[in-house]
């Protein structure tokens, strides 16, 4: 055979051998990287899951611990039905804004603590005979 006619034959199917393992390896990089992302947003989720279970508990225990409804004067997180902020703005969520709304007990991993308000929804009236 004559010699000439393959030189370079093996540098070319080395260098496709190479873009092929090169494409993989970029290819399963991209897909670590969103595994991760996904993973952190996962842990997000929870994290912000359990910071609102938080503020609930709080708002739970408050309410068990009440003796009357004087308190709901519309300040200090406690307010009359329908005299409530509106929680879609999200201005009254800001840390500064204490007035609108209570602050839950800290929970680790956030880097701002829940907060909530609790709006007075009427009395129950109980019209069954039973005691």
């Amino acid at each position: 055979m004559n010699r000439n006619k393959q030189q370079g034959a093996a540098l070319f199917v080395s260098l496709i051998f190479l873009l092929i393992l090169t494409v993989l390896g970029v290819a399963s990089m991209n897909d670590t990287i969103m595994q991760g992302k996904m993973a952190a947003a996962i842990q997000d989720g929870n994290v912000a899951l359990q910071g609102a279970e938080t503020a609930i508990r709080d708002a739970e225990t408050f309410l068990n611990n009440i003796t009357s409804t004087g308190g709901f004067d519309n300040s200090s997180c406690l307010y009359q039905e329908g005299d409530g902020p509106d929680p879609f703005d999200a201005t009254i969520w800001a840390s500064a804004a204490g007035e609108d709304t209570c602050e839950a007990s800290a929970l680790a991993g956030q880097t701002n603590a829940a907060r909530y308000f609790i709006e007075q929804s009427g009395g129950v009236t109980d019209t069954s005979t039973a005691t």
